[in-house]
């Protein structure tokens, strides 16, 4: 995107600039090998940002982001903004202030606290909808049935994490390289008072709530706290290429971290298809294992 000094000086008068303008600009070999160097208020991996001066992009304009990784090679911030990435430059980022603005994306679950005059509201659930940066305060969707929207300050809100949100790790100092990560959170560990997550690729950590920011779309998990039933009809013919689908779907959604792992039981309608589908799926290298041939192995040693 072209950078606009003129939008870019409005939108930094909430926060702090990326780069000023008496700073030298660096040379295009300089740039490559690093990120812009620190200055007060430094962009970081995991920093919240404002974007300012989009041409090509301008309802992105005063939107917030989270800085994901630097690029070498493009000397462009990777940044997730509502849920997508895009490569930006960083003039065209703002630092914004406030720490705990990080922790909250649209679409995050919260809970109202700490209200003086609508003290009714405390303890209640909402969903974040979208950040007024003149304001400087969310715009919230009340989730008591009442359909009713608040503009809060961030001081009235805290995350509501719950098991299916999908997070993003921040501020871990043991180990740094997981900044940035997605993850989604599975369980509460109530005597560790942590979030048990897994992380993109299937790797479990227990963190604490204050490396866990809020991060794209909050959909409930695949497998969650509640089951949910879903059959469906298809002609004999395509059962055995549904199943399949239907299994390599799960087991890209359990490496990538968004589904629980989990065993998956086929139950045939006919014995004689146990061996079919056991076929089908061995063919589709999906590991599997028919308990029939397990009963019949428990029958042979037993004689």
């Amino acid at each position: 995107d072209d950078f606009d000094p003129a939008a870019a000086a409005a939108a930094a008068a909430g926060g702090h600039s990326a780069q000023t303008a008496s700073a030298p600009t660096p040379s295009s070999s300089s740039r490559a090998q690093a990120p812009p160097p620190p200055r007060d208020g430094e962009i970081v991996v995991g920093s919240l940002v404002s974007l300012a001066g989009l041409q090509k992009s301008p309802e992105l304009n005063g939107q917030l982001a989270t800085c994901v990784r630097w690029d070498v090679e493009k000397s462009r911030w990777l940044v997730s903004v509502a849920g997508v990435e895009k490569f930006l430059r960083p003039e065209n980022l703002v630092l914004q202030r406030s720490e705990k603005t990080s922790r909250f994306c649209a679409g995050a679950p919260v809970r109202i606290c700490g209200l003086q005059a609508a003290k009714e509201l405390n303890g209640t659930l909402a969903t974040c909808k979208n950040w007024d940066s003149e304001k400087q305060r969310w715009l919230v969707s009340l989730d008591n049935g009442s359909g009713e929207d608040k503009l809060l300050k961030l001081d009235n809100l805290e995350l509501a994490l719950r098991p299916g949100s999908s997070v993003r790790l921040a501020g871990l100092c043991a180990q740094p390289e997981l900044n940035g990560r997605s993850a989604m959170c599975i369980a509460w560990d109530g005597g560790r008072q942590r979030w048990r997550v897994r992380i993109e690729g299937g790797e479990e950590k227990a963190l604490r709530p204050e490396n866990l920011e809020a991060h794209g779309e909050q959909e409930p998990p695949a497998i969650g706290p509640a089951l949910t039933q879903v059959v469906e009809v298809c002609e004999e013919s395509a059962k055995l290429g549904r199943l399949t689908g239907f299994l390599r779907k799960m087991r890209e959604e359990e490496k990538r971290g968004t589904r629980q792992r989990s065993l998956v039981l086929v139950f045939c309608a006919r014995s004689t298809s146990v061996a079919s589908v056991t076929e089908v799926l061995k063919k589709g290298q999906l590991s599997c294992i028919s308990l029939e041939e397990g009963r019949d192995v428990k029958r042979a040693m037993a004689q």
